[in-house]
C-alpha cells in the first residue's frame, strides 16, 4: 500500500530449544537459497507449530502485515493458492496416477515397475519446478496408505478404522441441530454403508418440527414360552434382561394343545408396572 508505515513487530520470546531449532531451520533455508539476510524496516515475529511427527515447523506471524495485504502467513497456509499452483504444475499427471490435496501427493500404480516410472516422473517434475518435500514426511513403496480419512490398498478404498471408532463413540445427539451434525458426519461414509438412507430414516425424522426427540430404543420386548406345567416369560430392554415371570397352568389350560398353549403364553400383565408408559412387544414360538 503506497505511503503505508512499515510494520515491525517485536520478536516473540522463545525457549532455548526454540532458539536452537530457529537457528537450524534458518541455516537450512539460507543454504537452499530460500531466504537471505535483510535490513528492511518491515519485520514479523517467528513462532513454532508442533507437527504430527513431533517436530516443530517455523511460521511467520504476518497478521499485522496482512492488514495491508491479502496473503495469510506463508504460501502453503493459503490452501486455494497453493492448490492452484500444484494443479497447474502437475496437470499432465493428475487423475492418471496421482492425486493432490493441498500439499499431500498420492501416487498410485498397478505394479512395481509402473510405480517406479511414476515416482521418477513426479520427482523430476518437482525438482524442475523447484518444489521440495521433506524426506521424513514421505513414504515410498507402501501397499496400503491412509489418505483423507480412507484406507487405500490393492482391494480398493475402505473406511479408516480410527474414524469408525470416532463415530461409535459419539455422544447421543438430541436437539435437531446435533442430529443433523451427526447425520452429516455419518453421511460422509454412506457409500460404504448398504441401505444408509433406510438406516438413518428414523433419525432424519427427528430433525423435523414437532417430532419428539427420542434417541435409542427404550421399548420393552417380552419373550414368552409355554411348557407342560406352566407359562414363562423374560422381559428385556436393549438386549438386557430386566425381569423374569412365570405361572402354573390353570386346570382348564392343561387340556390345551401345544399350539393353543403357545398362543396363550402371553404373561405380559405381570410386567405392566415395569413397562408403564413404554411400548411393549411380544415374541413367542407361535406362528
Amino acid at each position: 500500500v503506497p505511503g503505508a508505515a512499515p510494520v515491525a513487530r517485536a520478536p516473540y520470546r522463545l525457549a532455548p530449544f526454540g532458539m536452537k531449532d530457529l537457528s537450524k531451520q534458518l541455516k537450512e533455508l539460507s543454504d537452499k537459497g530460500s531466504i537471505r539476510p535483510s535490513s528492511s524496516p518491515w519485520g514479523a515475529p517467528v513462532l513454532f507449530v508442533k507437527k504430527k511427527d513431533g517436530s516443530f515447523q517455523m511460521c511467520i506471524d504476518y497478521r499485522e502485515l496482512n492488514k495491508l495485504t491479502v496473503m495469510p502467513f506463508r504460501l502453503t497456509n493459503a490452501p486455494a493458492v497453493f492448490m492452484d499452483l500444484m494443479n497447474q504444475v502437475c496437470k499432465p499427471y493428475l487423475d492418471k496416477f496421482m492425486i493432490i490435496f493441498i500439499d499431500d501427493i498420492l501416487i498410485y500404480s498397478k505394479d512395481e515397475k509402473e510405480h517406479e516410472e511414476h515416482l521418477k516422473a513426479i520427482l523430476e517434475l518437482l525438482k524442475k519446478e523447484e518444489l521440495y518435500a521433506k524426506f521424513s514426511n514421505c513414504e515410498f513403496w507402501i501397499p496400503k496408505v491412509q489418505f483423507l480419512g480412507h484406507v487405500i490398498d490393492s482391494q480398493g478404498i475402505h473406511v479408516d478404522p480410527t474414524n469408525i471408532e470416532s463415530v461409535k463413540g459419539w455422544a447421543s445427539p438430541k436437539p435437531p441441530m446435533e442430529i443433523r451434525q451427526f447425520l452429516g458426519l455419518a453421511g460422509y461414509y454412506r457409500r460404504f454403508i448398504e441401505g444408509f438412507l433406510k438406516i438413518t430414516k428414523p433419525m432424519t425424522k427427528l430433525t423435523q418440527k414437532k417430532v419428539r426427540s427420542k434417541w435409542g430404543s427404550k421399548d420393552f420386548i417380552v419373550y414368552c414360552d409355554a411348557l407342560n406345567k406352566g407359562l414363562g416369560a423374560v422381559l428385556m430392554q436393549r438386549e438386557k434382561v430386566i425381569s423374569y415371570a412365570s405361572r402354573q397352568l390353570k386346570t382348564h389350560e392343561k387340556n390345551y394343545t401345544t399350539h393353543d398353549l403357545e398362543l396363550g403364553a402371553d404373561v405380559t400383565p405381570l410386567f405392566v408396572k415395569k413397562t408403564l408408559g413404554h411400548n411393549l412387544g411380544v415374541s413367542s414360538k407361535h406362528n
